[in-house]
């Protein structure tokens, strides 16, 4: 009981932490969690996952109404409009979105359940049999490239990856093998630090706008349910989006809402929380990771040799599946968001006051010390390690320059051994 009580408060604690914090984004958290992962249960993980997908889309808004500091990437589409508003009426909004986003949070819980309670594991064997795998990496593929701004590169990137990926399929041509050997030093950790921890580290640029913190109070204006439930239903949908759902659901409620600068931003606000946790569907259900937070999440649980879905759904806990006692944490975390997000106002704003201009040397730090336990726990050549995240940061500052997301070629590394699995299964099987 204790042990539970520890995680679900540290989980909280780093999901208001990550929000808060300007540029810090969802997957960091989890990239922490990898030096104690053998101490960790997979309840564990799940716990800590959740705090910090929700928690950081509750107070991130609350970062950027307050102080006009986005605290996660789904508030940037509304941070200019922040300037035409007067506190009282962002705190107003903070009142609002924190609505919104319970709400939306629930409500994707909800069919998150739906989901998993008419599924059995018979179905699930069916789900997971190499044709429908293969036509949902099909799928995937085409929407991560369809919804990306540059196709090409999005293809070109996906290629990359799933050629780069470690194979344990034998039976592939000798020149993939070969080439797997060559990079036989690149993690899957080194290349998301080298192509988005460290650009993000060398971009960032510090935006912070003090705010009175005297007298800080709610109005009692109505709740915009009208702009609540669609912005959470568009959020549902931009959740099944391969990529950054929540910036996806954000910005996509935000341009189809009408009305007043408060009615857009309720909705896409609704729309973030929503997102993040349906986007969780594709790897509970199928055990395929659609995000950069949820690759983090299966490379933890295959440190521990555990998959998904199988663990999600065959795990037992105290007579409960893991699945629901992931739902339940899930709907636990959202009560527990809203009511703090309601609250402490002026707590916030002296720790952000506190970290104001400190963010760059928490970046160093995390960098430093992620890197190290990456060398420490694989079998690689450091200097063949090294050149490797040296030459890739590089790439990964250039793609930043760019503006091209590098998240195909993070799934393609991730998932090309099941991906190349699958594909030749298929060929073996039709041709």
């Amino acid at each position: 009981m204790i042990e539970a009580f520890f995680t679900l408060t540290i989980s909280i604690f780093s999901g208001i932490l990550v929000g808060l914090l300007p540029g810090l984004p969802i997957w960091l958290g989890i990239f922490i969690v990898f030096p104690f992962v053998d101490s960790l249960s997979s309840l564990q993980i799940m716990t800590y996952w959740l705090g910090i997908a929700i928690g950081s889309q509750f107070f991130g808004s609350v970062s950027t109404l307050l102080l006009r500091i986005p605290g996660e990437n789904s508030s940037l589409i509304y941070l200019k409009d922040t300037f035409a508003l007067s506190l009282q009426e962002r705190l107003d909004l903070i009142r609002q979105t924190a609505w919104g986003s319970a709400f939306a949070t629930i409500f994707a819980v909800l069919i998150v359940s739906l989901l998993y309670f008419i599924g059995s594991d018979d179905s699930i064997i069916k789900w997971t049999n190499s044709s429908v795998k293969f036509s949902v990496y099909v799928l995937l593929i085409a929407i991560l490239i369809f919804s990306a701004d540059k196709k090409v590169w999005a293809i070109f990137l996906l290629a990359a990856g799933v050629l780069l990926a470690e194979k344990t399929n034998q039976a592939l041509p000798i020149w993939v093998l070969q080439i797997d050997y060559a990079i036989s030093h690149l993690t899957i950790f080194s290349a998301t630090l080298a192509l988005i921890l460290i650009p993000e580290m060398i971009h960032y640029k510090n935006s912070f706008s003090d705010s009175d913190s005297e007298n800080l109070r709610y109005s009692k204006e109505p709740i915009n349910w009208r702009k609540i439930v669609p912005g959470s239903i568009i959020g549902c949908f931009s959740g099944l989006i391969p990529g950054m759902t929540a910036t996806i659901g954000s910005i996509s409620a935000y341009k189809f809402t009408k009305g007043t600068i408060k009615d857009k931003i309720i909705s896409a606000e609704s729309a973030n929380n929503s997102a993040i946790i349906t986007a969780l569907l594709p790897f509970l259900i199928i055990g395929i990771p659609t995000t950069i937070d949820s690759i983090m999440v299966g490379s933890a649980l295959s440190l521990k040799l555990l998959e998904m879905p199988s663990v999600f759904r065959n795990e037992v806990l105290f007579g409960i599946s893991l699945g629901w006692m992931t739902i339940f944490i899930g709907l636990l975390f959202s009560l527990v968001f809203f009511y703090l997000s309601q609250r402490f106002l002026p707590l916030y704003i002296k720790f952000l006051n506190l970290m104001h201009g400190k963010l760059f040397l928490v970046y160093v730090a995390v960098t430093v010390f992620l890197i190290y336990f990456d060398i420490t726990t694989n079998a690689v050549n450091i200097s063949a390690y090294l050149i490797m995240m040296v030459s890739l940061s590089a790439i990964g500052i250039w793609l930043k320059k760019k503006d091209i997301n590098p998240l195909p070629f993070l799934l393609g590394l991730l998932l090309g051994d099941s991906i190349s699995w699958t594909t030749y299964h298929m060929i073996t099987i039709y041709l």
